[in-house]
């Protein structure tokens, strides 16, 4: 996969397969109208020759090896497959958990194979229901009743941030791109970092979660590094008060 310098968002999978359009609710790949290839070896007599080239170019002693430089138009593959919902979506994800990136195609062929790539640098994640890549926080499921391809990434860090892209092996391949976010969460107590109290008084502290994409499951308070949200000794108790 190479990146065509100059043109945002436009991606080149195989040059001789040709560019998506970015602007089509999917990408198809437009196909380009020649491509080059060769010179190359034809050990089998199999390639086509282009009758331009003479039957045997600078005497050559045996000039059925040598063939090109070529032109011709790249095969297009008919599909009935389509990708469902909007391309380049944004998935977001807090640090710490899973996120999914789905990817719905309608009337796949048995023969067209769903792949997960990470666009940053063209990492093969995965390749039907198989998992290539050595990160094992990646895995892929498959919905059959939902046609949904989905990619999961466990325990998501602000660096797995970034495009990723769903390819079904039609030819040219048709991609679509998600797009995934990481925000990490935060917290801050109200009236802090120094509180005054009288001694022997009740002291209520309230903490605000901040870029949280989901309500956690446990909000843990600490008092000198030693947790206290037990500690039945001090009459301590936390309690949620809003969303």
């Amino acid at each position: 996969v190479h990146h065509q310098h100059g043109k945002k968002d436009s991606y080149i999978l195989d040059k001789s397969r040709g560019i998506p359009d970015v602007h089509q609710p999917y990408l198809q790949l437009q196909p380009q109208r020649t491509w080059t290839a060769g010179p190359r070896l034809d050990y089998d007599d199999s390639t086509t020759r282009d009758p331009a080239i003479p039957d045997n170019p600078e005497g050559l002693k045996n000039p059925s090896l040598l063939v090109g430089p070529w032109e011709e138009k790249p095969t297009i593959r008919v599909t009935d497959a389509v990708f469902r919902g909007v391309n380049g979506s944004v998935v977001g994800a807090q640090a710490g958990t899973t996120a999914n990136l789905p990817c719905v195609i309608l009337n796949r062929a048995d023969h067209e194979t769903v792949s997960w790539i990470r666009l940053r640098d063209y990492h093969l994640i995965t390749v039907g229901r198989q998992t290539y890549s050595k990160d094992d926080r990646f895995s892929v499921t498959y919905n059959r009743h939902l046609n949904e391809w989905t990619l999961h990434l466990r325990y998501a860090q602000a660096r797995d941030a970034g495009q990723y892209l769903c390819q079904l092996s039609t030819h040219p391949p048709m991609v679509f791109i998600s797009t995934l976010t990481i925000t990490e969460a935060s917290s801050e107590i109200a009236g802090g970092p120094e509180m005054y109290v009288q001694e022997g008084s009740a002291v209520v502290l309230d903490c605000t979660l901040h870029q949280h994409t989901q309500t956690p499951v446990y909000v843990f308070w600490y008092h000198n590094r030693t947790m206290i949200n037990f500690d039945t000794n001090r009459q301590v108790s936390v309690r949620k008060t809003s969303d």
